[in-house]
């Protein structure tokens, strides 16, 4: 009997600590995890891209700005300009690739650093809650040098987010090409602490992550919703997503297919591609698809 209390006593005590350490990691460190992504900072020559370009700095308040290149056509006048928007721990390097091909189509690119990454100014990543007014800042930017052309937005993953945020609150924007984004940020997080738990889901944690990291950095969680967003987009926008995606499910492209109120829309379901390879997987065709498409809705 004695051996029993013992034994009870030094589980309440192991529950207690672990109850403890859990709600100490979930209010002090967890909620960082979300808001501070790692700075990744690449060295690549922006002129191996295209001989024509420019570096921009575009304020975001008294003291932040965005930082990034402005890369045009060489030969020809730009069709459009498309604002190309990284996910989470990305940087504006990663569409140098993209934005070499576009502008041998006779695309203009803006390529940036969300604030919180790269080269960019800002403490924290709010998925689209903050950045939305950053993109509006940067059409400001745009509309001033290029009065006339047509701006578009291109996002991938949390960029994808941003673009559909951004489409709804911004008119100015033409369209959107959306790749590999979630419905909410909710449940993207909850998802995420499946996926890293052996499947085993902790909504109340989760939640309260979300409520911890919203106080932190000043934003409403809830009003990050993709989801609700595009209810309101009457903008023409692709969508686009791998069937193997292992971070964010397929299932959300669709979702927020079918919600988007503009009639003017496609979805791609690219066949063996994962979060991050679209256009690895896709190859040409669906390079092909999303130029056809941006250029259809140059003609209106």
């Amino acid at each position: 009997m004695k051996f029993k209390k013992e034994y009870y006593k030094k589980s309440i005590i192991t529950l207690m600590l672990a109850s403890v350490s859990v709600f100490l990691a979930a209010t002090y460190v967890l909620p960082y995890a979300i808001l501070k992504p790692k700075r990744l900072l690449l060295e690549i020559d922006p002129g191996s891209i295209s001989s024509n370009y420019e570096p921009v700095s575009i304020a975001i308040n008294e003291v932040d700005s965005l930082r990034g290149f402005l890369f045009k056509p060489v030969y020809v006048k730009p069709k459009a300009i498309i604002i190309l928007v990284h996910g989470i721990g990305g940087s504006k390097e990663h569409f140098f690739p993209l934005a070499q091909k576009l502008a041998q189509d006779g695309y203009s690119t803006l390529t940036i650093d969300n604030r919180a990454h790269g080269d960019s100014d800002g403490s924290y990543a709010t998925y689209g809650y903050k950045e939305k007014d950053d993109i509006s800042l940067l059409v400001n930017f745009l509309k001033q040098r290029s009065p006339s052309l047509k701006i578009g937005v291109w996002g991938s993953s949390m960029g994808g987010a941003i673009a559909i945020q951004a489409m709804e609150q911004d008119e100015r924007i033409a369209f959107g090409v959306v790749e590999s984004t979630f419905t909410n940020l909710e449940q993207i997080v909850y998802d995420y602490q499946k996926r890293f738990s052996a499947g085993i889901g902790l909504r109340f944690l989760t939640d309260y992550v979300i409520q911890r990291a919203g106080i932190i950095a000043d934003f409403d969680p809830k009003r990050v919703s993709p989801e609700n967003a595009v209810k309101s987009i009457e903008q023409p926008m692709f969508l686009a997503h791998g069937d193997k995606d292992e971070r964010i499910a397929y299932q959300y492209g669709e979702q927020l297919f079918n919600n988007l109120a503009s009639s003017n829309k496609s979805f791609e379901l690219v066949k063996g591609a994962g979060h991050l390879n679209l256009g690895e997987i896709g190859g040409e065709a669906y390079y092909n698809k999303v130029l056809v498409f941006i250029s259809r809705q140059l003609e209106y």
